[in-house]
């Protein structure tokens, strides 16, 4: 994969960090976040695929945050994990089952179909596995949903 096709921690993070002062602007009080990254990364030195993470994001405030009347919390993590960037999305917001309810039967969410037709394709591509998991928490001791994605260092 070229440099053209791929970001720096760095440009990522600040994407991030400029999306959701958007969603702070129009939410105010009712959305604080964190975009975090541990001091073993080099954030100009680790690469990795545009826009993988901000669809998960945009579901937390969306979905997760919105809904809500309480205030929310958005916590962006990134930290290294033997040869794994490990990106964590994790919200305290309405959770996956109350924001299903909350759709109307009409609704499509592309967010993740989107993202996995981007991991297949790399894969394809570049024998990248990226492996994810989307976690319902346990609503009797937080509410919310926790997003964890597993790319490969040096992959790209």
């Amino acid at each position: 994969m070229n440099r053209e096709e791929v970001i720096s921690l760095q440009e990522e993070k600040e994407t991030l960090e400029k999306y959701l002062v958007i969603h702070k602007l129009r939410l105010g009080e009712r959305l604080n976040y964190v975009v975090s990254v541990s001091d073993e990364l080099d954030q100009e030195e680790v690469y990795l695929p545009p826009m993988m993470i901000q669809p998960f994001v945009e579901n937390a405030v969306i979905h997760g945050i919105e809904p809500m009347d309480k205030e929310g919390i958005i916590q962006v993590r990134f930290y290294k994990d033997g040869n794994l960037l490990v990106i964590q999305v994790d919200d305290n917001g309405v959770g996956i089952q109350d924001s299903s309810k909350n759709k109307n039967a009409a609704h499509v969410s592309y967010a993740l179909q989107i993202f996995k037709e981007r991991v297949a394709n790399l894969k394809k591509r570049y024998g990248t596995e990226i492996l994810y998991s989307i976690i319902a928490k346990d609503p009797s001791v937080e509410s919310g949903t926790l997003v964890t994605v597993k790319i490969p260092l040096k992959s790209f």
